[in-house]
């Protein structure tokens, strides 16, 4: 029989469907036989192998695929208008705005309003598409005194330190905090 050519199929006296001579005659290396309800079916295991890849391709690049995410919080330029200089507070900045992604860290006087679009390919360091920081700043008695946004102009980067913080101890493994340890539970108290 060709190797394209289908099984020859037949069913004995107990309804069971059974596979011809293309099982019998070395066939069953190319096929893998299973049985749904009462029925024999073959399978080219082939095909089987070919589909099981593709879906397992499939699977893989679709794990790979990109994700735009957006974090924060920027208010809508019809909203920064109705904003006015001297005479709105903190109160009606808050409704207008929303509350503020964080305030000055020495000062309460500056509220941030910053939001960052990332994409991001499966575990590489993700890349910023669009970072807007607008920058709402009152005066003494809490009005605003100016409404601003910074640009990536206005971005300054900061070097960290390396330098680490001395602990006081020991540095000791692991293996001798589990043997330091030996003995120095369920001591009776006072001895």
């Amino acid at each position: 029989m060709p190797r394209h050519a289908t099984p020859e199929v037949d069913t004995d006296s107990s309804g069971m469907t059974n596979v011809g001579p293309w099982m019998a005659t070395g066939g069953a290396r190319r096929a893998i036989g299973f049985a749904i309800g009462r029925r024999r079916v073959a399978v080219r295991t082939q095909s089987t192998a070919r589909f099981l890849c593709s879906l397992g391709l499939a699977l893989w690049i679709g794990g790979c695929a990109g994700s735009i995410d957006q974090r924060g919080n920027l208010p809508d330029p019809e909203r920064l208008q109705q904003i006015e200089i001297g005479r709105h507070g903190r109160g009606e900045v808050a409704e207008i705005l929303g509350s503020p992604s964080t305030i000055g860290a020495f000062s309460d006087k500056r509220w941030y309003y910053i939001s960052r679009r990332t994409s991001r390919l499966a575990f590489l360091k993700p890349e910023i598409l669009d970072q807007r920081v607008v920058v709402v700043d009152f005066d003494d008695e809490g009005t605003v005194r100016s409404v601003r946004e910074l640009t990536a102009d206005d971005r300054r980067e900061i070097d960290l330190v390396d330098r680490k913080t001395p602990t006081a101890g020991q540095s000791i493994t692991v293996v001798q905090q589990i043997l330091g340890n030996v003995g120095r539970f369920n001591k009776p108290p006072g001895k």
